[in-house]
């Protein structure tokens, strides 16, 4: 007979994100954030969330940080110059 717990995955990700921008003048807020939740008794690696340098944590290494939960925020400001008017 067929097992089918064999052909079901054992893990699920789950991952979200909000983002909103406001405008004030010459003045641009910004505001990202990004979650994510790995559940399951043993996932594989691969499926781990990664984050360092290349994800926007400028002072740590490539990968410095992995595991089964993240969450992460960004701000952001812009001003736009006159240059174009």
């Amino acid at each position: 007979p067929l097992d089918l717990a064999l052909l079901l995955p054992r893990h699920q990700r789950l991952e979200g994100r909000v983002s909103s921008r406001k405008n004030w003048g010459r003045l641009t807020l910004g505001l990202r954030g990004d979650a994510g939740l790995l559940l399951g008794d043993t996932p594989p690696l691969q499926q781990l969330f990664e984050m360092g340098s290349l994800q926007g944590l400028p002072g740590y290494g490539y990968k410095a940080f992995a595991g089964t939960r993240a969450v992460l925020a960004r701000t952001m400001v812009m001003y736009r110059l006159p240059l174009l008017e």
